[in-house]
């Protein structure tokens, strides 16, 4: 299977080009001015894809072991661990996420302009 956690099959080379359309789509209609947000499925979808595809690997993280966790306002949750045995990431019940981290459920501020 090598460094990805993906399985190597015709559906990850679907969910796969399925980002890919998305991004492109959007850096399109970024530039004509016409930006629309992507479903949240396909953005959530594409958050986990990167991580499983992009950031797994065998190779040992070099630092202390760590574990980072990405929570979605939508209710999805991520943990990477980072360790010897290198990285690897995990979808995490919400309600585990929650009490691994006290700010979990907290929404961040609004940014300038929203």
């Amino acid at each position: 299977m090598g460094a990805s956690q993906s399985p190597e099959t015709t559906g990850t080379v679907a969910r796969h080009q399925l980002q890919q359309i998305a991004v492109h789509t959007y850096d399109a209609q970024l530039t004509a001015g016409a930006a629309q947000p992507l479903p949240a499925e396909v953005a959530l979808d594409s958050f986990e894809d990167f991580l499983l595809t992009c950031i797994a690997t065998p190779s040992a993280w070099p630092h202390q072991p760590t574990a980072v966790e990405f929570h979605a306002a939508e209710g999805l949750a991520w943990r990477l661990t980072l360790d010897g045995a290198g990285a690897r990431s995990a979808r995490i019940p919400a309600a585990a996420a929650t009490e691994s981290h006290p700010d979990a459920g907290r929404r961040p501020p609004p940014r300038h302009g929203q």
